[in-house]
């Protein structure tokens, strides 16, 4: 009998989970699973169409019901999908709480982010889901601590699983200019530290600044600030928006930025070392875990716009490891981070008891 999987998700918006989402199923889809995707959101996402395009049943709850009515949908809908239902966050989990007593199939519960949601109203939630909840998963081990910090230590019930992606057979060809192309893949919000990668290449001697330009993938509140700081410091940058198309997206960089204050797993880093792109990442979250350091790429301190230019003018001045960091990348995504090996962590959680 097919296996039945309902992905509840509480956006299909532009973000690293989102994707891990659409990518789980449809590599669930692949292996003869059955998934769909519950949309919690009032306003239909991007990765919505995305997912479709690729086979995977989307089903939103009615864009204009009320809460009450959007429970019943949702009831329903996890009524007649009852093998396993996957939460993706806590803001999904806390919508689908008044129907956690009536799902049938097991439940699945993953944490994409570090923060722990130890306010009193969050730790309510998580402890009225507790009981109905078969398996609470994270993507790093320092998750799971944060997490058990605030709500409790379950060895038996809680397991990390790490973030996975599609590793490309082939590779596109990328067409190397006189520039380095460095690329930040993310909302243009403070914390992701677009400020910095500009102050970064803004200080390098005038010789390396001419060979290196920088390429935005995102939007946000800090576009106008960003486009402004670019033109004072002669930096040239291109803000390319949102882009669905990542095959498009890594083509157009040689190198990955992830600049940011914050950071759980991210799957912008493991989506690049898949397509063997270097990446140069803060010593934030498991960024120095998954980025090893003058292996695969650079590790930095966050807010250091002197550290991060030295990596940038390192790789402008020796670009034969562009390719060398790229190629370890690739091998290492490949060992610890493959889609198809994720799902089969996941289907052992949705069929057994772990015990």
């Amino acid at each position: 009998m097919t296996l039945r999987v309902a992905h509840v998700v509480s956006s299909l918006a532009i973000g690293g989970a989102e994707r891990l989402v659409v990518d789980l199923a449809c590599a669930q889809l692949a292996a003869g699973i059955e998934p769909a995707i519950v949309d919690l959101a009032r306003v239909e996402g991007p990765l919505a169409a995305d997912a479709r395009t690729r086979g995977v049943r989307v089903i939103d709850l009615g864009r204009s019901r009320s809460r009450a009515a959007r429970a019943a949908v949702l009831a329903i809908e996890l009524a007649r999908r009852c093998d396993a239902v996957h939460v993706h966050n806590p803001w999904a989990l806390r919508a689908a709480l008044p129907i956690l007593p009536v799902v049938r199939g097991r439940i699945v519960y993953t944490r994409h982010g570090a923060s722990p949601y130890a306010r009193a109203a969050w730790r309510a939630v998580h402890r009225i889901a507790r009981p109905f909840v078969d398996r609470v998963t994270f993507v790093t081990a320092e998750a799971r601590a944060a997490f058990e910090g605030a709500h409790g230590r379950s060895p038996a019930r809680h397991v990390v699983i790490p973030n996975g992606v599609a590793i490309p057979d082939e590779l596109q060809a990328r067409a190397r200019g006189p520039r380095l192309r460095l690329g930040i893949v993310g909302r243009l919000v403070e914390l992701k530290g677009q400020h910095v990668a500009l102050a970064a290449i803004a200080a390098l001697a005038t010789t390396a600044r001419e060979r290196v330009e920088l390429h935005l993938f995102g939007d946000g509140p800090e576009r106008g600030r960003l486009r402004a700081l670019a033109a004072a410091h002669d930096v040239p940058v291109a803000f390319h928006g949102v882009v669905i198309d990542r095959e498009r997206m890594y083509a157009a960089i040689d190198v990955l930025v992830v600049a940011s204050r914050m950071e759980g797993q991210s799957m912008a880093i493991v989506e690049a070392m898949a397509r063997a792109l270097p990446v140069i990442a803060t010593a934030v979250g498991d960024n120095a875990a998954l980025v090893r350091d003058g292996v695969t790429g650079l590790v930095v301190p966050y807010g250091d716009p002197r550290a991060l230019g030295g990596a940038i003018a390192r790789l402008v001045d020796t670009p034969e490891l562009v390719e060398v960091f790229g190629q370890a990348g690739r091998a290492r995504a490949a060992a610890h981070h493959a889609i198809d090996a994720v799902a089969a962590k996941y289907r052992a959680l949705y069929v057994d008891d772990g015990g």
